[in-house]
């Protein structure tokens, strides 16, 4: 090869292969009550169903790793059994201030289960069972471990080595502009009114004494967060994470078939849930919350369109609703088991710009837990009713 070519080849690989950009898999390792779910929600939006590590929980994990994208409960030295290229890959988790997050965990317990009246009466679950994993102490440190059986300083000093050894470490206090940058290394743009907020719970008043508590079994936790925030140096590896499948909902077309296991589009909706029994290709769903669900897609344009979609509200008291670029479209209601399918026109005349943004949403919305009384309360937002496919056909 002369000279000239080889510059070009270097060139090319420079460009379009750069050589910080990791091409194993993604972790986000998840340490519950940080924010989580917020990113779990994000990052299911850029990828299919069958893109994402199905498990979200290290005692549910079944298989080794094929997926592209893993995210959930997975203390680090898991993912080392449970992934040969572990090391490889393009590491994730989120910190933050751990008195702060152990108080989220106890007022989340404590909203979950009635017969918790208060928040000592949480914690004291903790004291009577010391390694109880739903209240950990110092989970910040044993879910960045790279052996689950170390304490004290060799604890700490291996949840240094590991945040070190992450390619992104977001800190909860600075969330917004951290997730900004994160899914700019993603090669995806964002704006901060996209971020949802999801499983967050209210503040309340506490005692001297539980506080006490509280500190003293987080010592090490607090420990490293404060190393986190003097110490480490932020990264520029990058990652492409969307795929194929995130094109495809891009193409222009005249016959949208809309599933949820696909990637999505859009914002303000919920993460991913799947119904109980044999739907096929449309047993995933999302839930529109209190807020408005928007989704976009790219139709042919001169073409007057039949719109459908299948849903199934919280109460009776629900309405879905829905607008195409700002226009409200009439719609009509047929019964169909689980889902009810929605039915309604899409004329050409709407179709002002592209791509169309399709707008879900509702005049009244409630708390799960309140709709239904007996389900274990997953500290849902306010929800009003549940998709699970979008068709749009030309009439």
């Amino acid at each position: 090869m002369n000279t000239k070519l080889s510059i070009i080849f270097f060139y090319l690989i420079v460009v379009i292969f750069p050589f910080n950009a990791l091409e194993a898999r993604f972790y986000f390792l998840h340490i519950p009550k940080t924010g989580g779910t917020t990113l779990r929600l994000m990052l299911e939006l850029q990828v299919s169903s069958e893109e994402i590590y199905p498990f979200r929980n290290r005692k549910k994990a079944k298989a080794q790793v094929e997926e592209g994208v893993v995210s959930g409960h997975f203390p680090y030295w898991f993912c080392t059994t449970l992934d040969k290229d572990f090391v490889e890959a393009f590491k994730v988790t989120i910190l933050r201030d751990p008195i702060e997050r152990y108080l989220s965990l106890l007022r989340a317990k404590k909203q979950g289960n009635e017969k918790f009246h208060d928040l000592e009466s949480v914690l004291h679950q903790r004291l009577k069972h010391k390694y109880r994993e739903d209240l950990i102490d110092n989970a910040l440190c044993r879910n960045l471990s790279a052996d689950p059986l170390l304490e004290g300083e060799e604890l700490l000093e291996s949840a240094k080595q590991t945040l070190q050894a992450m390619d992104c470490v977001i800190f909860f206090d600075n969330f917004s502009q951290d997730i900004i940058n994160l899914f700019n290394r993603l090669d995806i743009d964002l704006e901060e009114k996209e971020i949802p907020k999801m499983n967050f719970t209210q503040k309340e008043p506490i005692s001297d004494e539980l506080l006490d508590k509280i500190k003293q079994l987080n010592l090490l936790d607090t420990q490293l967060y404060a190393y986190a925030k003097a110490c480490l140096q932020k990264k520029d590896t990058l990652y492409p994470l969307r795929t194929k499948t995130f094109d495809k909902i891009l193409k222009k077309s005249s016959d949208i078939d809309y599933s949820f296991n696909l990637p999505l589009k859009g914002r303000g909706w919920s993460y991913r849930e799947v119904t109980e029994g044999d739907f096929g290709n449309n047993s995933v769903y999302r839930w529109v919350t209190d807020q408005p669900a928007h989704i976009y897609f790219s139709l042919e344009e001169g073409i007057d369109y039949d719109f459908s979609f299948t849903a199934q509200t919280l109460t009776s008291e629900i309405s879905p609703k829905t607008s195409v670029n700002g226009r409200e479209i009439e719609l009509s209601q047929e019964a169909n088991d689980l889902f009810s399918i929605y039915r309604g026109k899409i004329p050409k005349s709407y179709l002002t710009h592209e791509p169309v943004e399709i707008v879900f949403y509702s005049s009244k919305a409630f708390l799960y837990k309140d709709a239904h009384p007996s389900h274990q309360n997953r500290n849902y937002p306010l929800l009003s009713f549940a998709i699970n496919n979008i068709k749009i056909v030309k009439e």
